[in-house]
């Protein structure tokens, strides 16, 4: 049983806006890509054949939960084997039906792992950002002189337009424009080509904008170069802090420490946003009376601590990952956040950045920079310079 598909590559492109994650890692043709590939064919050759048909089968679905949370436990179990633990997965547990991920075993150590996937804690407008299905569609188009930046788009009958219905005007504009003049517009500010296409109802804005000299003629790459930016709010605290909680009173109370392992997929994520998250959101307390300094405090809302006192005491821990994916893992390194109230307190000696509270909320840590490169036996500048190679001759 092997994670990707025995066949030729030939498609070297990015991902396409329509591509799920498995199927741009399944057909993408670069030896960057191929590295990966091999990676992870290598880790799943070493997870236990008895449980690696679910995580085969995850690992390949279109679906962004299952398929990131297949590649977050194939990481762990990899991760962990190499920190020299024996690992089970799956086990039993003596006063819960549902099982954790994992139970690892360090000689007199014991310990519980469960993993979670953390999306992003942005909400939007929905109306606003361009369906998927459009930008696909825009970047089948092509052009050797210039690269497009969707304006703005005004939403037209429910069904999705056909595919020739947007390449074939927007091509037939592109190719009516010339690119010296253009160029010398641009260079003197007095803007850039406009085209509004129209068709049943929708409304598309473009803005052509010149490639570079040396990169004429190419047809390989993506038309879109900027789309409508997606706007709203971010609350990756209160994402991270709604799936501990779901996961906490899932495996009744374990009599050996339990740690939350957390991959987030959200590009905003900081460390101020986990450290609000377990420990309560950060606030000023301005005296009434408005003589004196502001002080900076910390409310009682974090997964570890409430009005009433310390909550959620059976989590042990909980490791994060922030912008860990296939092709960096021989750089990116997770950290570990202790629960100063926990039943059972973790004591393991993981080699990574380690925070921790005080009772009066303060972070207590230690930055850690392991060399993730040796952990995997991978070198430096694994898997390659270039994701996505391009013939300039």
């Amino acid at each position: 049983m092997q994670l990707f598909d025995k066949i030729e590559r030939h498609d070297p492109s990015p991902c396409k806006d329509l591509e799920d994650s498995f199927a741009f890692l399944n057909r993408v043709n670069t030896p960057f890509w191929g590295e990966v590939r091999s990676l992870l064919e290598e880790w799943f050759s070493r997870y236990p054949l008895h449980e690696g048909k679910d995580l085969w089968k995850a690992f390949r679905s279109r679906l962004p939960g299952q398929h990131y949370g297949a590649w977050w436990e194939l990481y762990l179990h990899e991760l962990f084997s190499r920190l020299g633990y024996e690992i089970e997965i799956h086990p039993e547990l003596a006063d819960s039906s549902k099982r954790p991920d994992f139970m690892l075993r360090l000689d007199d150590s014991l310990l519980y792992v469960e993993a979670a996937v953390v999306f992003s804690g942005i909400t939007t407008k929905r109306d606003r950002n361009p369906p998927r299905w459009l930008l696909d569609a825009i970047n089948r188009a092509s052009s050797p002189d210039f690269f497009v930046r969707l304006v703005r788009v005004e939403p037209g009958e429910p069904r999705q337009l056909k595919r020739n219905e947007i390449v074939t005007p927007l091509e037939s504009w592109l190719s009516s424009l010339d690119h010296e003049e253009v160029s010398a517009s641009h260079k003197n500010d007095e803007g850039l080509p406009e085209e509004t296409i129209r068709c049943r109802g929708w409304g598309m804005v473009f803005e052509a904008w010149p490639v570079k000299p040396e990169a004429r003629g190419r047809t390989d790459r993506r038309l879109l170069g900027i789309g409508p930016a997606q706007t709203g709010f971010v609350n990756d605290a209160r994402q991270l802090r709604s799936t501990l909680k779901k996961k906490a009173g899932r495996f009744g109370r374990p009599k050996i420490p339990m740690v939350t392992a957390t991959l987030s997929l959200s590009g905003f994520m900081e460390q101020l946003d986990i450290e609000q998250a377990l420990y309560g959101d950060e606030a000023f307390q301005v005296p009434r009376d408005g003589e004196g300094a502001a002080a900076l405090l910390r409310r009682r809302n974090g997964f570890w601590t409430a009005s009433d006192g310390p909550q959620n005491q059976r989590v042990s821990a909980v490791l994060t990952a922030v912008g860990l994916h296939p092709a960096n893992v021989n750089k990116v390194a997770p950290s570990l956040w202790l629960n100063p109230w926990a039943d059972y307190p973790l004591e393991e000696p993981w080699p990574f950045s380690r925070f921790t509270a005080s009772e009066r909320g303060e972070i207590l840590g230690e930055e850690e920079h392991p060399d993730m490169a040796a952990l995997f036996d991978l070198s430096a500048g694994w898997p390659g310079s270039d994701p996505f190679p391009r013939n300039r001759t």
